[in-house]
């Protein structure tokens, strides 16, 4: 049965979800690709420790964006939302630790 809701259509046709279009998800997709080009320029020494945290936490802030906008529930939204907001504050924790600030400089 072909759907005859040509907006929905069109939508689906462009592969844009609906978190794609917050300016707050762009801007930490963003800072997430910023992140795993840092920590490719970090020493073998740091990859296992400093590199999985920042790669994992900056990730999990655009993840979280996007499971609290297609949340149906506003309290599974907000819920969401507060955990992207904990992760971004872990990754510029791992980026301000002062043993990991002299890999940081462009």
């Amino acid at each position: 049965m072909r759907n005859t809701n040509k907006k929905q259509d069109n939508h689906q046709e462009k592969g844009i979800a609906g978190f794609e279009k917050l300016w707050v998800w762009q801007k930490a997709h963003l800072l997430m690709v910023e992140v795993h080009k840092i920590c490719k320029r970090l020493p073998y020494h740091e990859r296992f420790k400093t590199k999985d945290q920042l790669e994992r936490s900056s990730a999990s802030v655009t993840d979280n964006i996007a499971e609290g906008h297609t949340s149906y529930y506003y309290q599974d939204k907000i819920k969401g939302f507060n955990v992207a907001r904990k992760e971004a504050g872990e990754s510029q924790n791992h980026k301000n630790t002062p043993s990991e600030r002299i890999y940081y400089r462009g």
